[in-house]
């Protein structure tokens, strides 16, 4: 799980891809007793980082050796993980260099939804997207040109109280 501010931004700078999905269905596939691969299906509701978009959907999973013993025990469980993650909100970090929708984690690192997490994530975005002066090699704050709407005419004012 991820803990505190330099271990988020850390985990953002090495991840490929980093979403906040929505879950909407679950499975488990045994490999024979305590072994099995979960795999879940989400749809994508932000990108933070990386080339999916709001709407895709991607299947991604891992594998488990710490299922119940018991054959019973084992599908209730299944059945319990299914039903808690349905639904959920979840932020995803991918390393991963592929760019297929379908991917599988060496290890589960899908912290759950928090506004202030969020927030966190949009700011490192913002840090790391470079404005449009460094894309073309300018050096020059990207600024906003104003132009005339055809048909209409667009004049500026000049404050109120300023000489002319």
């Amino acid at each position: 799980m991820i803990g505190d501010d330099n271990q988020l931004t850390a985990r953002f700078s090495d991840a490929r891809t980093v979403a906040l999905i929505c879950i909407f269905a679950s499975e488990v596939d045994v490999h024979g007793g305590m072994h099995g691969m979960v795999s879940y299906h989400a749809t994508v509701v932000k990108t933070f980082k990386g080339k999916n978009s709001v709407g895709e959907r991607i299947k991604f999973g891992f594998l488990t050796d710490s299922l119940p013993k018991d054959e019973k025990a084992r599908l209730k469980f299944i059945d319990e993980v299914s039903k808690r993650e349905v639904g959920s909100l979840k932020f995803i970090f991918r390393g991963s260099e592929r760019d297929d929708s379908d991917f599988y984690l060496e290890y589960m690192d899908t912290p759950s939804y928090s506004k202030e997490m969020a927030k966190f994530l949009d700011e490192l975005k913002r840090q790391e997207t470079p404005s449009k002066g460094e894309q073309d090699g300018t050096d020059q704050p990207a600024t906003a040109v104003d132009s005339k709407v055809e048909g209409s005419k667009k004049t500026k004012q000049e404050p109120k109280g300023r000489p002319r």
